[in-house]
């Protein structure tokens, strides 16, 4: 299999191959981890009413607590689709790195979102490699040596 240089100088075919796997990863890992999440949705055990009140958290409070996963996720996706793609593969672990140091806090404060991220992040990161390597092959296949 031949290699694709880190920095190829970009023609039309190169471009339009990398846009489209970016696109591709973004609105295809969009859905994905949308869809896996809503199966991941365990039922909650139904507890028969309490005679004592009980004060719970507002029920938006675990959602609130994750701010900003749309935009990180598809930022996340294009990060990693174009490292892969350029074939830059280490910056797939910075990119992991900086989302998981970053959500820390909030996952530590939080442990019940704990099983959300790590499900997201891992189908959203499975998602634009797969995307990434197939864009990475469409440009070996057809033999595109001018990238």
């Amino acid at each position: 299999m031949s290699e694709i240089p880190l920095l190829p100088s970009l023609s039309l075919p190169v471009l339009a191959t990398w846009g489209a796997s970016v696109l591709g990863s973004i609105f295809i890992g969009w859905a994905l981890t949308a869809a896996v999440l809503t199966i991941a949705k365990a039922p909650r055990p139904r507890m028969p009413p309490s005679p004592i009140p009980v004060l719970n958290a507002p029920p938006d409070a675990a959602r609130e607590v994750m701010r900003g996963g749309r935009v990180i996720g598809i930022l996340e996706r294009t990060i990693i689709t174009t490292a892969i793609f350029f074939g830059a593969e280490t910056i797939v672990a910075v990119t992991l790195a900086i989302k998981g140091l970053g959500r820390y806090p909030e996952l530590r404060a939080a442990p019940a979102v704990s099983e959300r991220f790590i499900i997201g992040t891992f189908v959203s990161v499975a998602t634009a490699i797969i995307i990434g390597l197939v864009g990475r092959q469409i440009l070996v296949s057809f033999a595109i040596t001018s990238i």
